[in-house]
């Protein structure tokens, strides 16, 4: 009987652990506080976007412009935020870009209604003319973290993405870093 009692107990603590893991997960976004948002999202740099190698080969490719847009195309209990990237342009660079694939994004929503992390998956970005000829940056089909997403909670204006990411490239791990501030909506929550 009292191993019975006992798994009973353990049954019970995992169904609440389960629970707590389901509303983790869940992701809304917010525009304006507690109307829930599932237009496009835009956000162009703020400073210089720099897409670096590993191995060298080609330097810092600087970038003055770089905007990405997309639909929430998910959101909600249970689920992740995120969506298709629908544009995602480089210009004014140093070297010649090529966006191959775009990719999607998804917003994980963090500890406090503060901050969030990004990820993108299936993204490809090619560089040309580097001393390897051209170097292919792809993020991972299953999700790389790219930075965090600063809410409209804790900026008091525009979200604020500080973009610091290792991303695996055919001239070996790069780093893509920059910071992009939300011009679409003008306010953003992440609950």
């Amino acid at each position: 009987m009292k191993y019975v009692k006992i798994l009973g107990l353990v049954a019970m603590v995992l169904a609440a652990l389960m629970a707590i893991a389901g509303t983790a997960s869940a992701t809304t976004l917010t525009s304006p506080k507690g109307t829930t948002y599932t237009s496009t999202i835009k956000a162009e740099n703020v400073g210089t976007v720099t897409l670096t190698s590993a191995f060298g080969g080609f330097g810092a490719v600087s970038c003055n412009k770089s905007t990405v847009e997309g639909k929430v195309e998910t959101h909600g209990a249970g689920v992740t935020a995120g969506g298709v990237v629908s544009s995602l342009t480089y210009s004014e660079c140093n070297k010649p870009i090529t966006v191959v694939n775009k990719g999607s994004l998804e917003l994980h929503a963090g500890a406090t209604e503060k901050e969030a992390t990004l990820t993108s998956k299936n993204a490809n970005i090619v560089i040309h003319e580097t001393a390897f000829g051209t170097c292919t940056f792809t993020t991972a089909s299953t999700g790389t973290d790219l930075g965090t997403v600063t809410t409209t909670a804790a900026t008091g204006g525009n979200a604020v993405l500080d973009i610091k990411a290792a991303i695996p490239s055919t001239c070996g791990t790069g780093t893509w870093e920059g910071s992009y501030k939300a011009v679409t909506p003008s306010t953003l929550y992440v609950d």
